[in-house]
């Protein structure tokens, strides 16, 4: 099944990372550096799929 689309690969994106980032913000210990390196690890997680998304669009590829 292929997902054609920039706003069906973002779509896709953000229902795969809704859950992990809802998990994350749940948290109300102490914020340990830890947490702030994977919070941040997951914003630049997001941000690269969010641009191979759009690299890989082929709307863009002319």
């Amino acid at each position: 099944m292929k997902i054609k689309g920039f706003t069906g690969r973002l779509i896709i994106s953000l229902i795969v990372a809704s859950p992990v980032l809802y998990w994350r913000g749940n948290i109300v210990d102490e914020t340990t550096r830890i947490d702030v390196f994977f919070m941040a690890l997951m914003v630049v997680l997001f941000v690269a799929g969010v641009l191979l998304a759009w690299l890989l669009n082929p709307l863009f590829k002319r």
